[in-house]
């Protein structure tokens, strides 16, 4: 699974995927609804914001302009990572400073998206920087075999903090807990990311990706055309899946370890 020259940081890939697959977990799905239904935001925010991080990872897609002229990325991925995972953590802690409920979900909302937008920058160069260190013929093994120890990270990490937030009585001190726990595995991921080593990026002068090139495949009418379905498929179930989380923990006042369970 982990072979070759880079083996000890293959290894660090994989526990930077469980730890900052757990943290993630933590601050979205059922969590992020959980606790702006606490603070009594809107469905239709709630909505917005649960699926914030694709949207956002749409728009990251052009960060390849960003990272192709750069030789090393290892500084920019972290910095992204640590603003990110702080600013998605962070708006659990605005009630201790603002008393103004409305002030509190609208400044929460803003630090999500801006916090998945920056996530999304990052998705796409960290991807990069760990298939670098892979050698060709193993890159499909250790794919495979770092997503079992991500799928492993998801489970337990929901189970328990559905729990948690139950023992808690889905009060707003459960809340500080998860997402305290969520940024203190940010933070131990980015040490390991600070502890591995990035090879360097070739930038080819003789020949540049640009943003039409990117775009050229759009031209070609059974492609567009299998784009289309694709896209309108993935929009209507998200559009359903967005409130999912919000009508088992409004409406059907579910407990978390339920919903965590069946999820």
């Amino acid at each position: 699974m982990c072979t070759g020259e880079h083996r000890r940081d293959q290894i660090n890939f994989i526990l930077d995927g469980i730890l900052i697959n757990a943290a993630t977990m933590l601050t979205t799905g059922m969590f992020l609804s959980g606790y702006f239904i606490y603070l009594d935001a809107p469905d239709f925010l709630i909505g917005i914001l649960n699926n914030a991080g694709a949207w956002a990872l749409i728009i990251s897609l052009f960060s390849f302009v960003i990272y192709e002229r750069m030789t090393s990325r290892k500084k920019l991925l972290i910095t992204l990572n640590i603003v990110s995972r702080v600013l998605l953590c962070s708006i659990v802690y605005l009630p201790l400073f603002i008393s103004a409920n409305q002030t509190v979900v609208k400044l929460a909302a803003m630090m999500v998206i801006m916090g998945n937008l920056l996530w999304g920058i990052y998705s796409t160069g960290i991807t990069v920087w760990m298939v670098s260190l892979l050698p060709h013929k193993k890159r499909s093994n250790f794919i495979y075999a770092r997503m079992f120890y991500l799928r492993i990270s998801f489970t337990v990490t929901t189970i328990v903090a559905g729990r948690l937030l139950d023992y808690f009585n889905k009060s707003y001190r459960g809340f500080v807990v998860i997402y305290t726990i969520s940024l203190i595995l940010s933070i131990l991921d980015g040490v390991i990311l600070m502890n591995t080593p990035e090879p360097p990026n070739e930038i080819s002068k003789a020949e540049k990706i640009k943003a039409k090139d990117f775009l050229a495949p759009l031209k070609n009418r059974e492609f567009g055309a299998y784009l289309a379905f694709i896209f309108l498929f993935y929009l209507s179930t998200t559009l359903s899946s967005s409130f999912t989380s919000l009508y088992q923990i409004r409406y059907l006042e579910l407990d978390y370890s339920f919903i965590s369970l069946i999820n």
